[in-house]
């Protein structure tokens, strides 16, 4: 029952540090374009919707590898 605890706490970490790493190069994108309005809110809404987009994109990757097969 440890390693599901071990695995969970795992996968949370790894989830918050590529989320981490997409915010911050969203951050960099948004300076070199010249954004300092509100960069950090901008900043946060475009990571998310990257992040979200990532997220269902691999589970329809993963969804189509059943569909076709080996």
């Amino acid at each position: 029952m440890f390693y599901r605890l071990i695995t969970v706490v795992g996968g949370l970490i790894f989830v918050v540090a590529l989320y981490g790493l997409v915010w911050f190069f969203c951050k960099q994108f948004l300076q070199r374009h010249g954004v300092t309005d509100q960069l950090a809110d901008r900043t946060t809404v475009l990571a998310t919707w990257t992040f979200a987009g990532i997220s269902v994109g691999l589970v329809l990757f993963v969804a189509g590898a059943f569909v076709l097969g080996p």
